[in-house]
């Protein structure tokens, strides 16, 4: 891959977890849809001045291709000056990726002109009337600049935050830097420069003492593949404990956490992961006291371990497709 086009990394975890079993909207079965809006103006083969990444670029499409998880769905369009026709494509086997990585390759780089948001407010639109139900990730790849008068990204990106669904994100992929950064501080979108590496994460959960009514910091570290990755912290603190219910509260430091469920003798905490800042989609851990015993009482965080594949998009935004918790 051309270095040009690589930074260093600054490692950030987007997790992406298993899509809900219904729609985001309505008791309809969901699924994932992925769209590709791919620049193919003549700038990706160095025209205009620059130089040619076109190469590049495909393989860096063709290593999304393979990390994505069947099945799901595929919805490819390019874009220059207008959006192309959708090409969709359902991905249940290795046989359909080699289906998008050849609509990739057959590409014609021939654009002129770089009309950003207008194509992503398209695509988007396309996206809700054909898929609504469905969790939707775009991925919008692009080494230019806005060159449509008139045209707001800002306002296309807040639109598609007031219309997103719970699982919904946008991907800005920034091959050349030249997009403002803070147009995607919204929920549901990040934004990233270049292409990154891969690498695996396993976090690890424990069994840990405490005594009631003591509040102890939690730290969960990372294996990263020897990368150096931000642990998350949170807070602890059983408060009450009987047979048949058992208070612990949980104070998040750089985990959030939200919609606390008694389930059974346990609590079931979704939680983001925010690493360097940048927040995640959500997912689930179980809090459940194991013992008591004179106040001292033992705490279990499951499940015991959590392997993720770690797909990269945008450089320093990491994209994370796992099974779920195990």
């Amino acid at each position: 891959m051309n270095k040009v086009f690589l930074i260093s990394l600054a490692i950030v975890l987007g997790l992406s977890v298993a899509p809900p079993s219904f729609g985001q909207n309505s008791d309809e079965q969901s699924q994932y849809v992925h769209c590709i809006l791919l620049d193919n103006t003549l700038s990706m083969i160095g025209r205009g001045g620059g130089q040619d990444i076109w190469a590049d670029v495909q393989n860096y499409c063709y290593s999304w291709v393979d990390g994505i998880k069947a099945p799901c769905k595929v919805v490819f369009f390019t874009y220059a000056k207008d959006l192309s026709e959708p090409q969709t494509i359902d991905i249940c086997s290795d046989a359909d990726r080699v289906k998008v990585k050849d609509a990739i390759k057959n590409v014609v780089i021939d654009g002129r002109h770089t009309w950003i948001a207008s194509n992503l407010q398209k695509a988007w639109n396309y996206l809700c009337q054909n898929y609504r139900n469905d969790v939707k990730k775009i991925y919008l790849i692009t080494d230019g600049k806005e060159e449509e008068m008139n045209s707001s990204m800002d306002a296309v990106v807040k639109d598609y935050c007031a219309q997103r669904g719970d699982y919904d994100h946008l991907y800005y992929v920034d091959l050349n830097g030249s997009a403002d950064p803070e147009i995607f501080d919204g929920p549901g979108t990040s934004y990233g420069k270049g292409f990154c590496e891969f690498f695996s994460v396993t976090p690890a959960f424990r069994n840990i003492n405490y005594t009631l009514g003591e509040t102890i910091e939690v730290e969960q570290l990372f294996d990263a593949n020897g990368k150096d990755v931000s642990p998350f912290f949170f807070e602890a603190r059983i408060e009450s404990v009987s047979k048949k219910e058992t208070n612990v509260t949980i104070k998040p430091a750089k985990v959030s956490f939200n919609n606390l469920e008694k389930t059974g003798d346990a609590y079931k905490c979704k939680f983001t992961l925010d690493f360097h800042n940048n927040s995640a989609a959500e997912c689930d851990i179980i809090v459940r006291l194991v013992g008591s015993s004179d106040g001292e009482n033992e705490l279990k965080i499951e499940p015991s371990t959590f392997c993720v594949s770690v797909r990269n998009r945008p450089c320093g935004i990491v994209i994370v497709d796992g099974d779920g918790w195990n």
